[in-house]
């Protein structure tokens, strides 16, 4: 699957702990990679605006 290879690709290249997979089509993988959360759109907002603020960013309360 497409998929598998863009999140292995993704991993190895900014090692992060861990990727959040969103979006329409998110729902439509069965069986999620090592290393890959299911989220909801509304995490993707906040996350987006993180990038862009500047200084120490507070953790705030995450709907998982």
């Amino acid at each position: 699957m497409a998929t598998h290879n863009v999140v292995k690709r993704l991993l190895v290249a900014l090692e992060p702990d861990y990727i959040m997979l969103g979006g329409g089509n998110a729902g439509k993988i069965d069986k999620l990679p090592r290393k890959v959360r299911r989220g909801v759109n509304t995490n993707a907002f906040e996350g987006g605006f993180r990038l862009w603020k500047k200084g120490p960013v507070r953790s705030s309360s995450v709907r998982r």
